[in-house]
């Protein structure tokens, strides 16, 4: 059977069952027989993988939108379950397949893959495919709620992204009104929120009671496939993170009251802009946004700014915010073409710069590996660990770039000092994100009252350095905001294990760029050919994420402020 799927389009699962059908059915005796089953199962995975990518992309980019919700629902509705309950008899048939052995004596690639087939086979059930459907369903619901809350201000309507831009003024009145008019659209759904999470948990612990595990923690860890570290190594994170970034970050905290001029930080106050300065505005439209990165991200990798524009020729770009719009910001790879496709909300503000160049990280993560040559897609797959650390690096090795947005050196040094501070200020923030989806999911019967409680404690406990009183109500929500809580479920700590390994990338980039470089190339080139701590050591840092190491990275990035506020 020819397997080139170039012309084939899905309407239903009828459309792509001969191809399974003929992988179930085909019979397989020697060694190269093997190697053809697996390039051709592999053409399929990857023909779906981009079908469904292409249908998630539409239905984010545009969530009113009937026809690409329809094409998304009949995907995850009416294909994927079928997909999922004949994924497991292929999953059956690769571990049986003649020649195996042998293939994995010759290429260690097949052991790392295999070890994630054999994963599934074990937490495979067929009772959860349904299950998953309703979980699909239910975590779309969440981007359309989010999607359409907007407040009005100054005679607009904004998006909440495009109104994160006002709580940077340095007018304290207008932060507090802009803030205030958030709050209250937030809590308009408040009870909507909560009952949704309330649902999601409940069906997230059902399936892995089904597979066998005693919570969701853990059947996420495998679901993960999180082989290379435990869950004590991320409770150490957290003591980490609670030891020597808090007290950084409360010094900063000070510091930043003094220059507002004000006592104590309300959480309008997190963004603003000291009294005698103009917020920065490092871009207009999110073409702008595209010009100005690559420009800036040339003098760190031509190559890197030509594969921008390779996806710009080919329309890979959603960049601003507006009205019936998905929140939050991705890359997404697309597996045939190649090409990956950046999703995200701007608004012209140094954060979005930051999340363009963040998600351009992604990207060249993509373009590494296509360079690489790996030639199948399932040796293309990264840990997600090592995911992030493509994206952070490059947003700290393309800070010393950023004169395209800033022509001023002031704004850009106080665009850099914001991005320093940013590195410590997004750990605390995953220890605490973390460590809510730890306590939502080991104990699932909590009470809505329960739980806003444990978030407010988690709040006092890594971010004592904000005056929440007369906000409690709202900040004890807060998590609401965060997408991957309902989307993602305890997908957040790996941001924390790479943010400390870009910090090492950063390190290295400062001492030799040239090398410190080419290794975060290599790193990334390899996808899923090495084992996560083996990608680290590729790309120059160690895979660690200890209390030891946290100190070590929070003193060099200290020193690294020290020098630039000095200069």
């Amino acid at each position: 059977m020819n397997f080139d799927l170039t012309n084939l389009t899905i309407n239903s699962y009828e459309d792509i069952k001969p191809y399974f059908d003929n992988l179930v059915e085909r019979e397989i005796s020697t060694k190269e027989e093997t190697e053809q089953w697996i390039k051709d199962y592999d053409a399929l995975q990857s023909f779906l993988s981009e079908d469904f990518a292409r249908r998630y992309i539409h239905q984010s980019c545009h969530t009113k939108n009937e026809e690409y919700k329809k094409a998304y629902e009949t995907f995850i509705k009416e294909v994927s379950p079928k997909i999922q309950e004949v994924e497991d008899l292929l999953n059956k048939k690769i571990i049986a397949l003649p020649g195996l052995e042998e293939l994995q004596q010759e290429n260690s690639w097949y052991k790392i893959r295999l070890r994630g087939i054999q994963k599934s086979l074990e937490m495979y059930r067929e009772e959860n495919i349904p299950l998953f459907v309703e979980l699909a369903d239910k975590q779309k619901q969440y981007d359309e709620i989010a999607g359409d809350m907007s407040i009005e201000h100054d005679g607009k309507e904004l998006t909440m992204q495009q109104a994160k831009k006002y709580l940077e003024l340095s007018d304290r009145v207008i932060r507090k009104e802009v803030y205030d008019k958030m709050r209250t659209r937030r809590e308009q759904d408040k009870e909507t929120l909560d009952n949704l999470l309330s649902e999601l948990i409940q069906l997230r612990t059902q399936i892995a009671k089904n597979a066998g595990y005693e919570s969701f923690i853990e059947y996420q860890w495998d679901a993960f496939r999180r082989f290379d570290y435990t869950q004590q190594d991320v409770f150490d994170f957290h003591k980490g993170v609670k030891e020597h970034i808090v007290p950084l970050l409360q010094k900063i905290y000070e510091e930043r009251s003094k220059k507002l001029g004000i006592d104590g930080i309300k959480p309008y106050d997190e963004d603003a802009t000291e009294q005698w300065l103009e917020p920065l505005n490092p871009f207009e439209t999110g073409d702008e946004l595209l010009e100005k990165w690559t420009q800036a991200v040339w003098a760190v990798s031509s190559e890197f700014a030509d594969n921008l524009r390779t996806m710009k020729e080919h329309g890979h770009f959603d960049l601003s915010s507006r009205p019936g719009k998905a929140p939050g910001g991705y890359n997404y790879p697309l597996a045939v073409s190649h090409y990956p496709f950046i999703f995200m909300n701007a608004a012209g503000v140094q954060q979005d710069v930051v999340t363009f160049v963040h998600e351009a990280g992604h990207a060249m993560h993509s373009f590494c590996i296509e360079e690489k040559g790996i030639p199948l897609n399932i040796f293309k797959d990264f840990p997600i660990e090592m995911a992030e650390v493509a994206s952070m690096s490059m947003e700290l090795m393309s800070m010393y770039e950023w004169d395209s947005f800033y022509s001023d050196p002031a704004d850009k040094k106080r665009a850099q000092e914001q991005e320093i501070e940013r590195v410590l200020e997004i750990l605390p923030w995953v220890a605490i994100v973390d460590s809510f989806q730890y306590w939502l999911y080991k104990n699932p019967s909590h009470t809505v009252e329960e739980r806003h409680a444990k978030f407010k404690e988690l709040l006092d406990e890594y971010k004592p350095f904000i005056d929440r009183n007369e906000y409690e109500h709202v900040q004890h929500i807060r998590w609401q905001a965060q997408m991957h809580i309902y989307d993602f479920p305890l997908y957040y700590i790996e941001y924390g294990i790479a943010q400390l390994g870009a910090i090492g990338v950063w390190k290295n980039y400062i001492e030799d760029r040239q090398k410190a470089l080419e290794l975060y190339k290599t790193g990334l080139s390899l996808g899923s050919t090495k084992k996560l701590p083996e990608l680290y050591e590729a790309a120059g840092v160690p895979f660690d994420f200890s209390p030891a190491r946290i100190k070590e990275l929070a003193n060099f990035v200290w020193s690294e402020r020290e020098k630039l506020l000095t200069q």
